[in-house]
This record gives C-alpha cells, structure tokens and sequence, in this order.
C-alpha cells in the first residue's frame, strides 16, 4: 500500500461519512495533497469520529514501522517505528502518524499536545 492509500483508509475509517469524499479527493490528487496536510492543523479535528479512538497504545504498536504526515509539508515520511515518528514530528503543526499495516494511527491538531487521539482500527 503506498502511502496515499494508507491515508486513504485511515479517512474512510475514521472522518465522519460526510467528508471523507472531499479529503480523499485532496490526497488522490498531487496538486491538492497540500489542502489535506492543511486540515491537520484544525479543521481535521472536528470531522472525526471519536468513537474509533481509543486511550493509549501497547508497546508492540508503538515498533510498528510508520509514516508521517504534516501540516509543515511532509507527505508520506517514512520511519522504522511509530515511536521514532512520533519523537521527529514537529511540535508546531498539525500531524499524523499512521501505521504502516493500517492498524494504528496518532492525530495532533496544531498546538494541541493535550488532544492527541490514538486510532486502533
């Protein structure tokens, strides 16, 4: 899976019905990827479904192999651990990690360490 369509599923399983047609267009298209990584900031955040987060993850998710995007421009960095992206993600922007096999994800609206959201999907 390419990271396009990791971010792909992530939105289809977790952003509300109603928007998932419009981010999936911003990531299927190039030209447009930079109105999703946009969204991470604030936006991102009110069209979640909060029902799929859950409280923490195990150390075992945390080894997984990752990819970052971030509202600073960064579209599909990979890294060998969620952990090692977690610690290399900026600290101003908006984030998301996901999980490589799709299973896990972190989410960080801009300036808002306090509302990180943890996805096991």
């Amino acid at each position: 899976m390419d990271v396009a369509e990791l971010v792909n599923v992530f939105i289809q399983r977790v952003v509300v019905k109603e928007k998932q047609a419009r981010y999936t267009g911003f990531v299927g298209s190039s030209k447009n990827r930079k109105k999703f990584l946009e969204a991470l900031d604030h936006k991102l955040s009110s069209e979640i479904d909060l029902s799929k987060t859950t409280k923490s993850l195990d150390g075992k998710e945390w080894r997984t192999a990752a990819v970052l995007y971030s509202s600073n421009g960064t579209f599909g960095m990979t890294f060998n651990s969620l952990k090692e992206a977690y610690e290399q993600a900026s600290s101003y922007g908006g984030w998301l990690i996901l999980g490589l096999s799709g299973h896990v994800a972190i989410f960080r609206p801009e300036g808002k360490n306090d509302d990180e959201l943890y996805f096991k999907l």
